[in-house]
């Protein structure tokens, strides 16, 4: 399996835990990955896209593209289901709880542990219009801006957001994964989703090769 990364500075010759993403660096929480996971898109064009919309943000940054193998096959929890409902299920079907106290959604600064009601509420709820306003807190809740709300995919990034990596990662690595992959909304012109791959360490990973696009 191959996979493809990009970055607006120049990235170390191997794999490190050390490297840092200027574009994930803030001034109120700090680095985002402060696990030090790998993230890639299994797909160059999505790749392609994302950068581009990044350095939009950025003008004039330079772009290093990077590809790698898989060397081994690997266990990575598949949370690219769609649906945050949907996503939370496969957690809990594998006996992962992240509705707890201990994930902060650092958007509105409430831990997962606000909406377990809601969960437990729409899985037990048979009232369509019930369920569908249930649903539609889980997004919220997701998402309190306008740009944000309803986007399932801040779920699957927040996972390993900030602090919130420490305790997935463990979370995880219990149950004999190496890493987990969700998918990103919106990212070509049809608005297909691309998927990402967060693997926890780079021993399944060939060399990175580089390549520079100004």
């Amino acid at each position: 399996m191959k996979f493809y990364r990009y970055d607006l500075c120049c990235p170390p010759d191997t794999w490190s835990t050390d490297y840092k993403s200027i574009e994930y660096q803030y001034e109120e929480h700090g680095e985002k990955n402060k696990i030090g996971a790998f993230f890639f898109y299994d797909n160059p064009a999505d790749c392609e896209r994302t950068a581009v919309n990044a350095t939009k943000k950025r003008p004039g940054t330079p772009l290093w593209y990077t590809e790698c193998n898989l060397t081994e096959d690997v266990k990575v929890l598949d949370l690219s289901q769609g649906h945050i409902r949907n996503m939370i299920d496969a957690l809990y079907a594998e006996g992962i709880d992240v509705l707890r106290g201990d994930f902060e959604n650092h958007i509105n600064r409430q831990t997962y542990l606000d909406v377990r009601k809601t969960y437990r509420d729409l899985k037990i709820n048979t009232d369509l219009m019930k369920s569908f306003m249930l649903a539609k807190q889980l997004l919220d809740f997701w998402g309190q801006s306008n740009e944000a709300r309803g986007r399932y995919d801040y779920f699957g990034q927040q996972l390993t957001d900030f602090g919130n990596g420490f305790v997935f990662k463990q979370l995880l690595e219990e149950k004999g994964f190496a890493g987990y992959c969700f998918c990103e909304g919106g990212h070509n012109e049809k608005g297909e989703e691309a998927t990402t791959y967060c693997l926890f360490t780079a021993e399944s990973l060939s060399n990175p090769e580089h390549k520079r696009r100004d």
